[in-house]
């Protein structure tokens, strides 16, 4: 990043990049123009949130999951700062809550987008993440409930009549505890 004197040239220049598609360049122009600004809270909370912006973007191209992960958390931290400064800034919850149900953490999504839904006026934002939420809930709720093929491995055991076992004798002797595993995973 070329060093700028003012915040409002290096957050210009995050708006080229991310317009252009460059969000490792343009979250590290509103970095700087995060340093930059100390004064203002409120434009400290929409570069915070916009640096967020990024990173979700940056999260949602990675092909390594680690690393959208560690995306996905650096955007819930600066959503996390960005609600301090201004507590009520909807771009920074409905970027919150994206990252939120993208790691899993479903009640926090919705917990953000109540809070947009009751502070704000633009109700399809608040429509479409809390859809991503129903269908994450819906397929979380498929896979506690899905029956899971038991796969059977050559025994390695000495004994000879286990090791003679069919793949079927095998699964019935196995279903009263593959029933106690889906019974745990619902819970």
């Amino acid at each position: 990043v070329v060093p700028m004197s003012k915040p409002s040239a290096a957050s210009k220049l995050g708006d080229e990049r991310y317009e252009k598609g460059e969000y490792e360049g343009a979250a590290e122009a509103y970095g700087e123009a995060i340093a930059l600004v100390a004064s203002s809270k409120k434009k400290r909370a929409s570069l915070l949130a916009n640096r967020a912006a990024c990173e979700l973007m940056l999260a949602h191209s990675s092909d390594d999951h680690d690393v959208a992960l560690e995306a996905y958390d650096r955007a819930i931290r600066d959503c996390d700062e960005s609600l301090r400064a201004a507590d009520q800034n909807a771009k920074a919850l409905l970027r919150r809550a994206a990252a939120r149900l993208a790691t899993g953490d479903v009640d926090a999504c919705r917990r953000d987008l109540g809070a947009v839904e009751k502070h704000h006026q633009k109700k399809e934002d608040v429509q479409r993440v809390s859809k991503a939420c129903d269908l994450f809930d819906s397929a979380l709720g498929a896979l506690r409930t899905a029956s899971w093929p038991t796969i059977s491995l050559p025994a390695e055991n000495k004994d000879k009549d286990k090791a003679t076992d069919s793949p079927t004798t095998t699964t019935k002797k196995k279903k009263k505890k593959d029933g106690a595993t889906r019974a745990a995973l619902r819970a």
